[in-house]
């Protein structure tokens, strides 16, 4: 399927071939006819990439500054490789389309296949052939309005959502600044919402095509006149700030044509410096306009579908979108003679540039027309000139998932171990497939995870999703014969481990989990350093994890099932191989108190006993400053002390000598990890046995358990339940 996308590094658009996404659980995949161009928005997202590193930088001190963190913790070439991978990749554009759904998810209610639907989100309603939109984030389409008006419903919905926030009565006045699409179309709703429209652009062109378009409303390029027709020179009752830039001067004269307490509503990406004296004085109401409604960037809401209860939230995103369709049918909304511009998705880079850089002439609405698409023409994409070549090695690995991770530390530390001949690669959204392809030389970008496990010309499987799919592509790459590396955890629930249990006993291939740590030259050091006594260990692990957004994916019970079975599997896993001992109980505390409603904990204190006498205590912190380093292990065994730092420096004293070990980058384990899998593979002998993989899995749910119930929870060979 063709789709629209920039380079971040350099800022070219261009339009390629990519795998189609896959169909979420709750939503649909959609195959779009029409999509609409936000002239404002992503020529603004055009200019971002195309300014040099210092510009975006200057534009961007946010991630400057979490960059800079990750360079002080992790490195300065490990961050910079990361950040190239990242930059690299092709970032798509749109975020208003429409279209017909070609196949819908299990739990996607209300709609069925071949239905029109209008869809929103940059995430979901990109200029591409086929989207996988969730099925909150789209509105059926009515009978009576094209394919070209329902691919702007989203983007008429960020005009509806800013006069929703004025709350307009009959009679107000509503001034406009900036008559461009987003102008135009609040021009005509508030019309019809009965308020005296009022409009100010500098350009000429813009205010004779607002006359036209809205002929109740007057219209001005000069901001004297303009004043005169403010509500009778007394000020404007509500003022739309929809121009593309924004300076000091254009909120002075905002705040100079808005009566005396009024209200300011800024829409879309406008820089504000708001003269305070001004506004003080007639004290004025300032809103920001966020998006299409409430829902958006909400993930529980988009992602998840949990709408807000109509009496509280009248109007949230999708009905705002709802009611521009409604408009649009009954013909009080018209956007057709807004549209200047029609373009085939085919040739809409070459199209679009200039009209991103001000060089094709006047331009309103923006139209991207689709030939349609098929599940039939979804094919594999070539990758490499040497498709038909099967790689000559005795370790061919297919990708499942590309994100950042992946991307920026894990198949680069695979290309480092000497694991190069990569054969099909599949991710969710398909995009990324074909860049991070291109990027490490697999032959193939497919959609799904199926296409590549089925794949006669892959023998190893390397995964990296969302942590709900990792049970179910373990146990099909096992049971297709393949040996599986994948990222951590190694599931979710005990039923699931239960099942990879039995796949691994029965399968032919090896299985191996993501516990990099283990691996690093750091670690074996020290358990080489310790192994000369039998006494029991104490064993501390500070992890100064940071936070995690509450609607981050990692805290859904499906998809992430909460940090201590997602990431504290990491730390007690090293627990484990530098003990090397059963554990026999494990006990759980948190900041949030032991209140057994409570489902995910972000910072948790586990003290593990062991069947030997050793203890490990992990201190996962949430709450601490991500400036200071991120993991400090310290352990203590006969008369001997050892601390490793960050995975930078390694210091011990004991009877056996001094222990000196340090590096200038850190040195989690990823490369050796690779290498181990690597030689695995050949010997049909996991580096990480079965057992050890289950005892770490079952730790993370005693953990919970103990959470829980505020106990110490005993492990035993009965299982524990799933989460709840």
């Amino acid at each position: 399927m063709k789709v629209l996308t920039q380079n971040f590094k350099n800022g070219e658009l261009s339009v390629d071939e990519y795998p189609m996404p896959t169909c979420p659980a709750n939503g649909a995949l959609v195959a779009t006819t029409c999509s609409a161009v936000s002239l404002g928005t992503e020529r603004a997202v055009y200019h971002l990439a195309k300014a040099s590193p210092l510009q975006k930088a200057r534009k961007r001190p946010d991630l400057v500054k979490q960059v800079w963190n990750r360079a002080k913790n992790d490195g300065l070439f490990n961050t910079i490789s990361v950040v190239r991978n990242l930059i690299s990749s092709p970032v798509p554009l749109g975020y208003s389309s429409c279209g017909v759904v070609l196949e819908k998810g299990y739990r996607c209610e209300g709609i069925e296949v071949g239905d029109r639907v209008a869809c929103a989100g940059f995430e979901f309603a990109n200029h591409a052939e086929v989207n996988a939109v969730p099925r909150i984030m789209m509105v059926k389409i009515p009978e009576g309005v094209s394919d070209a008006e329902a691919g702007f419903a989203t983007v008429a919905s960020v005009s509806l959502q800013a006069l929703r926030l004025c709350d307009i009565k009959a009679g107000d006045t509503v001034l406009i600044m900036g008559m461009g699409l987003l102008g135009h179309l609040c021009a005509a709703l508030a019309d019809i919402q009965g308020a005296v429209v009022v409009g100010y652009d500098p350009d000429n062109a813009q205010v004779k095509s607002a006359s036209g378009y809205c002929p109740r409303g007057a219209f001005f390029s000069d901001l004297t006149t303009l004043t005169q027709h403010s509500n009778n020179g007394r000020g404007a009752d509500h003022t739309l700030i929809c121009a593309s830039s924004g300076s000091q001067a254009l909120f002075k004269s905002a705040g100079e044509l808005t009566r005396d307490r009024g209200e300011v509503v800024v829409v879309g990406d406008v820089q504000s410096e708001l003269p305070r004296r001004l506004y003080y004085e007639k004290e004025l109401q300032v809103k920001f306009s966020r998006a299409y409604g409430p829902g958006r960037y909400d993930a529980a809401y988009e992602k998840d579908g949990h709408d807000y209860p109509y009496g509280y939230v009248r109007w949230t995103m999708q009905r705002n979108m709802g009611e521009i369709l409604r408009l649009l049918s009954t013909r009080q909304l018209d956007i057709a003679p807004l549209i200047t511009h029609r373009f085939p998705i085919a040739t809409a880079d070459d199209a679009l540039k200039p009209l991103f850089e001000g060089q094709g002439g006047r331009a309103m609405a923006i139209v991207l027309e689709y030939p349609g698409f098929g599940a039939e023409d979804d094919k594999p994409i070539a990758l490499t000139p040497t498709r038909e070549k099967v790689p000559d090695a005795d370790l061919r690995v297919g990708l499942i998932g590309a994100g950042r991770f992946a991307q920026g530390i894990l198949i680069p530390a695979f290309r480092k171990a000497g694991v190069t001949a990569f054969t099909r690669i599949a991710t969710g959204r398909g995009l990324s497939a074909v860049s991070a392809g291109k990027k490490f030389g697999a032959l193939e970008a497919v959609s799904g995870p199926e296409a590549v496990i089925d794949d006669p010309n892959t023998n190893a499987l390397l995964i990296s999703t969302n942590h709900r799919q990792h049970a179910d592509l373990i146990c099909a790459g096992l049971d297709a014969g393949k040996h599986v590396y994948c990222e951590k955890p190694l599931c979710l629930n005990e039923a699931d481990l239960q099942r990879i249990e039995t796949a691994e006993r029965d399968g032919e291939g090896i299985l191996m989990v993501g516990f990099n740590r283990r691996f690093s030259p750091f670690i074996t050091a020290l358990k080489d350093y310790i192994v000369f006594s039998d006494e029991p260990v104490q064993l501390l692990y500070r992890v100064n994890a940071g936070a995690q957004p509450p609607d981050h994916w990692v805290h859904d019970e499906e998809d992430g099932g909460g940090r201590i079975i997602g990431e504290v599997c990491h730390y007690l896993d090293v627990a484990q191989c530098l003990i090397d001992a059963k554990p026999v109980s494990v006990h759980a505390t948190s900041l949030s108190g032991n209140h057994a409603e409570c489902t995910y904990y972000d910072s948790v204190t586990l003290v593990v006993k062991y069947a030997d006498g050793s203890t490990a205590t992990i201190l996962f912190c949430a709450t601490g400053n991500t400036a200071f380093p991120k993991e400090y292990l310290e352990l203590h065994r006969a008369d001997s002390s050892a601390f490793l730092y960050n995975y930078k420096k390694l210091m011990g004293a004991g009877p056996q000598g001094r222990l000196r070990k340090r590096a200038f980058s850190q040195q989690k384990g990823f490369v050796e990890e690779a290498r181990a899998f690597r030689e695995g593979c050949a010997s049909g002998i996991s580096p990480t046995p079965m057992e050890t993989l289950s005892t770490v899995t079952r730790l993370t749910f005693a953990a919970m358990e103990s959470l829980r119930c505020g106990e110490s929870v005993a492990l035993s060979d009965s299982s524990f339940p799933p989460m709840v």
